[in-house]
C-alpha cells in the first residue's frame, strides 16, 4: 500500500495517513450510530475528549488496545474499523453520507423490535409503490 500523507487540518502539526483518517471516520460512524458524544465515548474508553477528536480526525493513531476498547464501547467487532464494505457502496447511493448516518442513527435509537420491523416494511412499501425512486 502506498503511504500518501495529507496535511492535517488546521491547528494540527502532524500529517495524516489515509488509514488513520479512514479508521477515524469509522470511529465517528460507530459513535454517532450508538448515540454517544465524543466526551461519553472518551469516558467509556478511558480517553480524553481531545483524544477522541484526534482519533476521529485521523491526526492521532489509535493503538491496538484502544481499538479493543472502542470495539467494546461501540458494540462492534474490531474489523468494523477497517471494513470498507459500507463505504464501497456508499458512493453508489444518492443519499449524502451524513444523511445516511442520521437515518441509521435514528433507526438504531428505536428500541422496540416490532416498531423497527414496521419502519423497514414501510420503506419497502414506499419503494414498491414508487419503483422509480429506488
Amino acid at each position: 500500500m502506498t503511504r500518501k500523507l495529507e496535511p492535517a487540518s488546521s491547528g494540527h502539526r502532524s500529517l495524516r495517513y489515509p488509514i488513520d483518517v479512514f479508521v477515524g471516520s469509522r470511529i465517528r460512524m460507530g459513535r454517532v450510530a450508538k448515540g454517544l458524544s465524543q466526551l461519553q465515548l472518551g469516558q467509556a474508553i478511558g480517553a480524553t475528549l481531545a483524544d477522541v477528536r484526534q482519533y476521529e480526525l485521523g491526526t492521532r493513531r489509535v493503538s491496538d488496545v484502544c481499538l479493543g476498547d472502542l470495539s467494546n464501547a461501540l458494540d462492534v467487532p474490531v474489523r468494523f474499523f477497517f471494513d470498507s464494505a459500507v463505504d464501497d457502496v456508499a458512493h453508489l447511493s444518492p443519499i449524502d453520507p451524513e444523511e445516511m448516518l442520521e437515518l441509521v442513527s435514528a433507526y438504531c435509537s428505536i428500541s422496540n423490535q416490532a416498531l423497527r420491523q414496521h419502519v423497514v416494511s414501510t420503506i419497502k412499501s414506499v419503494i414498491a409503490v414508487h419503483p422509480e425512486s429506488a
